[in-house]
C-alpha cells in the first residue's frame, strides 16, 4: 500500500484483500474437509459449515 502512495489505491488494495480472504477460508474449509468427508455424519459436516458461515458473516458484520 505504500508503494502506491495514494489514498484510493491503497483503499483498492485493502478491498481486494478483504475479499479475498473469506473467500481463502472457504475453499481451504472445503478442501479439508472433502479429505474427512468419510468420518463425518451429514450433520456434523452441515454444523461446520454453518460455523464456517457464522465466522463470515460475523468479521462482515
Amino acid at each position: 500500500m505504500l508503494k502506491f502512495n495514494d489514498i484510493s489505491k491503497a483503499l483498492m488494495v485493502n478491498s481486494m484483500l478483504a475479499l479475498l480472504g473469506p473467500m481463502i477460508l472457504l475453499f481451504t474449509t472445503t478442501i479439508g474437509l472433502v479429505g474427512v468427508s468419510d468420518k463425518f455424519s451429514y450433520g456434523k459436516l452441515f454444523m461446520i459449515f454453518a460455523g464456517v458461515g457464522l465466522i463470515i458473516y460475523a468479521v462482515r458484520k
